[in-house]
């Protein structure tokens, strides 16, 4: 269930911020006509097209109504960065905007494109492929987040979680049990009986007083 909620996220995301979202059409004929055709439709406003399905299976179409891919994936997302990720076969990979598969359906779950990269799940294990299918950071991590726009993402490894960067070099060691979202440059962390807050380069800057606890004590 938590890999499903996971995927559902990652759609959620291709379809609402990334600037894809159900809408109206102008035309609402036209809009009646593809929605008494398909049982759901969404409206991705980068290209224009709708993300359609019927029958449980799910494809595209253009602007103009016209099938740009038949319904025939398990499911799939919205267009990011020229791709969308869709399931074939219990298994995600990457189609184009002429409907060709571009990365082959072999992960257990695919994100949405971000600055060239995309999370995807292989063997169990988490890492980030760039838009041609390499493999840019390994399938090393239990649990991963999107890269921020500083160029780091946080990830769970052996239990406990770090940060690392593009690169998949360690910028903040693993060593904490739990990690909350960023604020204000700040992001909330647990280690052991202890929350506080750290910057990105892994300093304890508020709630220190389990530092400030062990530098008395020596």
């Amino acid at each position: 269930m938590k890999t499903f909620s996971l995927l559902l996220g990652f759609c959620f995301l291709s379809l609402f911020v990334y600037g894809n979202e159900l809408t109206a059409h102008q035309d609402t004929s036209f809009m009646e006509t593809v929605r008494t055709t398909y049982t759901t439709v969404f409206r991705d406003k980068t290209t224009g097209w709708f993300l359609v399905e019927k029958n449980n299976q799910w494809g595209y179409l253009d602007e103009n109504g016209e099938i740009i891919v038949e319904p025939k994936y398990e499911r799939a997302c919205g267009f990011r960065e020229g791709l969308a990720s869709v399931q074939r076969n219990g298994r995600w990979g990457w189609i184009n905007q002429r409907g060709e598969e571009v990365i082959k359906p072999l992960y257990e779950n695919a994100g949405v494109f971000t600055n060239g990269m995309a999370i995807a799940e292989f063997g169990g294990k988490w890492g980030w492929i760039d838009t041609n299918g390499n493999v840019v950071v390994g399938f090393d991590y239990e649990w991963v987040m999107a890269f921020r726009n500083d160029g780091r993402a946080a990830a769970k490894k052996a239990g406990k979680w770090g940060w690392i960067d593009t690169t998949g070099a360690v910028v903040i060691s693993f060593q904490f049990d739990k990690i909350d979202s960023y604020e204000e440059g700040l992001v909330r962390v647990v280690k052991g009986t202890n929350t506080f807050y750290i910057d990105k380069f892994g300093r304890c800057v508020e709630d220190c007083y389990h530092e400030q606890n062990a530098t008395a004590g020596r």
